[in-house]
């Protein structure tokens, strides 16, 4: 197995969303990060649907495609540049009159959106294109928002740290 994976009591799980949905199930009792009105609880639930199949996909490519694939193939690099702008649209259309994606509150949908937005952010410098996150002014608020909460910055000074550790940017 190639990837995040989790093997507890009954479960075998292989796949991020159903990972992270069952962490939610058997750990977020008192809805911490979750909801426990039924409509918020879907909501969620597509949020992290959308986090896995696009977001997830897209931003990763963009990062293989900058970064790693020899030769350069510039166009790769700009259809996944595009998808990632259209990602960050989604989301800003999305928070463009709340703070948090469900409920009034961090969640795990907003959660899952973090690494990879990070990621985006340093990939988007990389590529000469910093100017493109002021144009979604509510994605970037969230994620700072989202980036200043104590755990999270704890969780992405170590990805930075492991990044740096082997010779990757943050």
């Amino acid at each position: 197995m190639n990837g995040p994976q989790l093997e507890a009591f009954e479960a075998d799980l292989t796949k991020t969303g159903a990972i992270i949905l069952y962490l939610i199930d058997q750990y977020d009792r008192q809805f911490k990060i979750s909801c426990d009105d039924s409509v918020a609880k879907f909501e969620c639930m597509q949020w992290l649907m959308f986090q896995v199949s696009g977001q997830g996909p897209y931003f990763g490519q963009l990062a293989w495609f900058t970064r790693f694939h020899k030769p350069s193939i510039p166009s790769a690099i700009e259809r996944y540049a595009k998808e990632t702008e259209r990602i960050f649209g989604v989301l800003d259309k999305a928070l463009e009159h709340k703070e948090w994606l469900v409920g009034g509150k961090c969640t795990y949908a907003d959660l899952s959106f973090v690494t990879w937005s990070h990621l985006a952010k340093g990939l988007m410098a990389e590529l000469g294109k910093s100017d493109v996150m002021e144009g979604f002014p509510h994605y970037t608020a969230w994620l700072e928002a989202l980036e200043s909460r104590k755990l999270v910055r704890e969780c992405l000074d170590e990805i930075i740290a492991a990044r740096e550790a082997h010779g990757l940017p943050p």
